[in-house]
């Protein structure tokens, strides 16, 4: 059965660089989804070197046509202050931007598509896929 995934920015730049490893991944899901932070970083870039091939601003924008860009909701940071606090009593420590993604993903039933090392977030609710 086919699903839905959130793209973050390491699976777009590796989507754009034209890796190999993140093709199976598309052909798995039937939606795709990344974040408001994600869309900034790329529209944010007037060009992007991927070996030795410029991008410009315009054909990043052309693959955002491509994904839902998710609005951050209210939920969505509460969800993620809630993420923050445990992980950091923990003795963790994760960026703002990992729990904002991780909110996400758990709060719509999402697959997270990474290439991050998300070893600090085991135990919650987050469904996976590494490239």
């Amino acid at each position: 059965m086919l699903k839905a995934a959130y793209f973050d920015i390491t699976a777009i730049m590796e989507l754009l660089k034209g890796g190999k490893n993140i093709l199976p991944k598309i052909e798995a899901y039937r939606e795709f989804y990344t974040g408001a932070n994600t869309a900034a970083q790329l529209v944010g870039m007037e060009e992007f070197l991927v070996e030795k091939k410029v991008l410009k601003a315009h054909e990043l924008r052309g693959l955002l046509d491509s994904l839902n860009v998710l609005p951050f909701t209210k939920e969505d940071a509460e969800k993620a202050g809630e993420i923050l606090g445990q992980l950091k009593a923990a003795g963790k420590n994760v960026s703002l931007e990992e729990a904002r993604v991780v909110a996400q993903c758990i709060r719509r039933g999402l697959t997270l598509i990474t290439n991050r090392n998300l070893k600090d977030f085991e135990g919650l609710k987050l469904k996976e896929d590494r490239i």
